[in-house]
């Protein structure tokens, strides 16, 4: 079983909280073989007086307005496959495949009928008895999301790395960089038209205009015991932009927050 909870904090001319709060139970169905469920729960808290931030403006109700709510945001349900060990080989490898859900938008609660298909590669790498170990989790999602007015067929990555170093029994410390980007024209359900100054996606592999990105880096702890771990860790954004993005001072502060406070808790049951 695991726990958990990333603050998100941090857009343009806006108070903007978000806590995305993940439960998630997962079972070995082989040595090699596992399927897990998971529950999204979004806790929205957000107000701005620009109406040129969208959609958050306008979910709010307005100038003046406030948006505060919390929400099931969605289901997930995958399924991981281990092909190599970390421990045995010379590198860890495993491939997961997922299907996704979404009932409310991540970035501002509004209602959407959204469902996506995920495919993360696992990769580790342990140096010098298991005291130092990298990781790197290439993730493509294939996103079709319904809103009121627009259809978006989208392709997203999400990259992750990171490097982290035993200093004590049971604790290590290191560095996490995490990229995301989305790849989409919107169609306009009204006019039957794409945007033309994006080209759009095509499944499975033909990449549209990146519409968006965003780059964030910041340091992570670890503690595990027998029956259970902890991770904490702060992602700041570092970069961010795209044909589309709410762009200040070299960050994305509409598609993606500035700084990422998260605590995720692993239980053996």
């Amino acid at each position: 079983m695991k726990v958990g909870v990333v603050r998100r904090v941090g857009k343009a001319d806006s108070e903007y909280a978000f806590n995305d709060i993940r439960l998630e139970v997962e079972h070995g169905i082989t040595d090699r073989l596992t399927a897990y469920g998971e529950l999204a729960i979004f806790d929205h808290d957000y107000s701005t007086t620009n109406p040129d931030l969208q959609p958050f403006y306008d979910t709010q109700g307005g100038e003046g307005s406030r948006f505060n709510k919390m929400q099931i945001g969605g289901l997930e349900a995958g399924l991981k496959y281990n092909i190599l060990s970390p421990y045995k080989d010379p590198v860890g490898l495993a491939v997961s495949l997922a299907w996704d859900h979404r009932f409310k938008y991540r970035l501002d609660g509004a209602k959407i009928d959204q469902d996506s298909v995920e495919m993360t590669l696992h990769l580790q790498k342990n140096f010098f008895n298991n005291q130092l170990v990298l990781a790197f989790s290439p993730k493509i999602e294939w996103e079709h999301r319904v809103s009121p007015g627009v259809i978006e067929k989208e392709i997203a990555l999400d990259i992750a790395a990171g490097a982290s170093y035993r200093v004590a029994p049971k604790w290590y410390v290191g560095a996490e960089f995490r990229h995301q980007s989305d790849y989409l024209s919107p169609l306009d359900t009204t006019t039957g038209e794409h945007d033309p100054n994006l080209e759009p996606s095509k499944f499975p592999f033909k990449f549209g205009s990146q519409y968006q990105n965003g780059n964030y880096l910041g340091p992570v702890v670890h503690y595990a015991d027998q029956k259970w771990w902890a991770t904490a860790g702060v992602l700041w954004q570092v970069s961010g932009g795209g044909k589309f993005a709410f762009n200040r001072n070299g960050l994305n502060v509409d598609e993606h927050e500035k700084v990422h406070i998260g605590l995720i808790i692993g239980l053996e049951l």
